[in-house]
């Protein structure tokens, strides 16, 4: 339930206030969800965050149609392995060493920074055409 109600129900509560008011002023708008490349492909032992990030990838596409029509877009970002704080310590040891060499063909994490690009191309005008739309940015985890 925690998991579903941070990656899921959240993004869902949270977008559609925001949506209200983006709708109210009438000028459209940008909404970037946060999936993970876990939307597509399932892992061992983590089917709550892999259906709650499903769930979101397709809560991007109803949205997106759903809203187009007062000129809001709606896309998600799927990162892959980000380091964080999180996570240093077991990617710093040898099974997330492991994890890496194994998983990720451009043998290591993302930096957080990495996603700045994509969130600046989504809430641009460069992405005037996109809705719906999930950007991948995994090193290429999902080509194997």
């Amino acid at each position: 339930d925690r998991v579903l109600d941070t990656n899921l129900k959240a993004v869902f509560t949270l977008t559609k206030a925001v949506v209200e008011k983006m709708v109210e002023r009438g000028k459209g708008g940008k909404v970037i969800n946060v999936a993970s490349i876990g939307a597509l492909i399932g892992w061992p032992n983590m089917s709550a965050y892999c259906a709650s990030k499903g769930g979101c990838l397709q809560l991007t596409k109803a949205m997106a149609l759903e809203w187009i029509r007062y000129n809001i877009q709606v896309n998600a970002i799927l990162p892959g392995y980000v380091e964080t704080p999180m996570n240093t310590e077991f990617f710093a040891g040898e099974a997330g060493q492991k994890v890496i060499k194994a998983c990720i063909p451009m043998r290591r994490l993302a930096r957080i920074e990495e996603m700045k690009g994509v969130a600046i191309l989504l809430a641009s005008e460069a992405s005037s055409f996109m809705t719906g739309s999930a950007v991948v940015v995994d090193g290429g985890q999902t080509c194997t």
